[in-house]
């Protein structure tokens, strides 16, 4: 009896232990398991100034600047449907954390002094100066988030990328492009004496190639304007750079000139995709004009005259791609070789329809000019009409007006037309365009400065933020002032106290991350805001051609 006792205790012991060893977890413990992490991380890891592992010094803190929300012609509940309230959110430095200087003479003579160091060295100037140009937000549906990217202008150029990722530690920036505007020998330069490290031949503006139907239009290829290559090119998926753009008319005459993007000025290689498959860029250029002549009509007086311009390259998505193997020797290519080699493809496909068409589809046409500087370009919610950002000399005194003049935008409405009159017809002078909105104001701490200018974005609903030295202009769609955001030194301080050292922007983008950001020359700040980025219709972008 006893032993049948002891094999039986034995036997439910052992089938007791296997039926606790095979239990399976409840939905409530995976739930568990899922939010507690999350809550640890949000709470604790998140990387923010108050982050509780920032004081251990686990994770990195980031440096606050003092921020100040004014309303203006907006309400209080307008203006807070849009951003949060400063004792809850403010900006932060996420790359650099000195505040930009106004004195742009300070910033020449460091490039000045990497130039010449860089002659006799092969450090990049941007390993030690970065120079940000622009930015623009990327959607990666494989990672199921976004990621910002910069364009440094700086030397040979770089384009980094900085996300804050999905994980505890937050990524932070990353190199994404390196020699982002200057890799070739010559880079378009019959100096002997070139370098791509000598200078501002980094990589300017930005922007992306939506396809017709994408699901975001934030998702597409990359386009870069390469300042020391003189040229506007798209990323291949295979990582060739596809030329776009090589020439461009000038603003001075009747003839067509090299893209120049003159490293000394901020106005140059700005780019945009319009939401029907055309891409806009801005372009500077010295012109030689006639001020006096004599009764004969003969020129006795001439000054040169700077002038800035918006081009538009159509249809950009069916420009075809170049392979990478001859992405290299592209580089030395001109207008004419650019053109040649496509049409040979061409027929070597016998498509005859593209071949007639090819030399047009590398034409960029001026859109708009009567500006002396355009510091940015966005497309209006309703679609018709954009906004362009630039100044021009006041005739009466010789200062500058800084402005944002609004003009509608069709650029269909001479497609039946063509040569010298399309052109023509195209063109439209913004001074004779209305003011959206004057920021003059803004500016005039340093009104004659054409290094700094007004950078745009827009948000969900339409309203537009606009950069200033110093702060944030919030407007809505029809050009009423909302709220102004300053970004001063010291929570104590004014902004008007304080004129000799701003935050100066240089690009602004909102984020699908949630957070506004804010580009200088040398720094990357963000703000946690409500309002979310307006993201453009796909279905009414030119279709690719079969």
């Amino acid at each position: 009896m006893g032993g049948d006792d002891h094999d039986h205790f034995d036997t439910r012991t052992s089938e007791g232990t296997r039926s606790a060893n095979t239990r399976k977890i409840s939905p409530t413990q995976i739930w568990l398991t899922i939010f507690v992490p999350a809550l640890l991380y949000y709470s604790l890891l998140s990387p923010t100034t108050t982050s509780f592992l920032s004081l251990l010094n686990v994770l990195p803190s980031y440096t606050p600047i003092a921020t100040t929300i004014r309303i203006r012609d907006g309400t209080p509940d307008e203006v807070y449907k849009l951003i949060h309230e400063t004792h809850k959110y403010g900006f932060e430095y996420v790359i650099g954390d000195e505040i930009e200087t106004i004195d742009k003479s300070v910033e020449r003579e460091l490039l000045e002094s990497e130039s010449e160091s860089s002659i006799s060295s092969n450090t990049s100037a941007s390993e030690t100066g970065t120079s940000f140009f622009d930015m623009t937000w990327v959607e990666d549906t494989e990672l199921g988030r976004g990621y910002l990217l910069l364009s440094d202008s700086s030397a040979a150029g770089k384009v980094w990328r900085y996300e804050t990722g999905g994980g505890i530690i937050p990524i932070g920036k990353s190199l994404y492009l390196d020699q982002s505007g200057c890799r070739s020998l010559k880079a378009a330069s019959s100096s002997t004496s070139f370098s791509c490290n000598n200078g501002r031949n980094g990589s300017r503006g930005m922007t992306l190639q939506i396809l017709k139907d994408e699901s975001r239009f934030d998702i597409g290829s990359l386009i870069v304007a390469e300042g020391g290559e003189h040229r506007i090119v798209r990323l291949e998926v295979d990582g060739a750079r596809s030329p776009l753009v090589l020439d461009v008319p000038s603003l001075c005459d009747e003839t067509s000139k090299r893209l120049e993007m003159d490293d000394n000025s901020s106005s140059a290689g700005k780019l945009m995709y319009s939401p029907f498959g055309d891409l806009l860029f801005t372009e500077t250029m010295e012109c030689s004009v006639n001020v006096d002549s004599n009764a004969d009509g003969e020129t006795t007086a001439r000054t040169s005259e700077i002038r800035t311009g918006v081009y538009r390259l159509k249809e950009v998505v069916n420009i075809p791609p170049i392979p990478f193997q001859k992405s290299r020797e592209a580089h030395e290519w001109e207008m004419g070789q650019l053109i040649n080699y496509h049409d040979r493809e061409m027929k070597n496909s016998n498509n005859s329809e593209h071949i007639t068409q090819m030399s047009d589809m590398f034409t960029a046409n001026v859109a708009f000019s009567g500006l002396r500087h355009i510091s940015d370009m966005a497309v209006m919610k309703e679609l018709t009409s954009m906004l362009i950002a630039g100044s021009f000399m006041n005739k009466d005194d010789g200062s500058y007006k800084f402005v944002i003049v609004k003009v509608v935008d069709d650029p269909d409405k001479d497609s039946d037309s063509g040569g010298d009159s399309d052109r023509e017809s195209d063109n439209k002078d913004l001074q004779d365009a209305p003011v959206f909105f004057d920021m003059t104001d803004f500016f005039k701490s340093h009104n004659n400065n054409n290094e700094v200018g007004i950078a745009l974005t827009l948000d969900a609903n339409g309203n537009i933020f606009a950069t200033y030295p110093g702060g944030i202009a919030i407007l809505d769609s029809e050009g009423d002032l909302l709220a102004t955001v300053e970004l001063n030194l010291d929570a104590s301080s004014s902004s008007s106290s304080h004129t000799d050292h701003l935050v100066v922007p240089t690009a602004i983008v909102i984020g699908n991350d949630g957070y506004l950001y804010v580009s200088t020359t040398t720094t990357l700040l963000r703000w946690r805001i409500k309002s979310k980025p307006l993201d453009y219709p796909t279905n009414l972008i030119v279709p690719k051609r079969k």
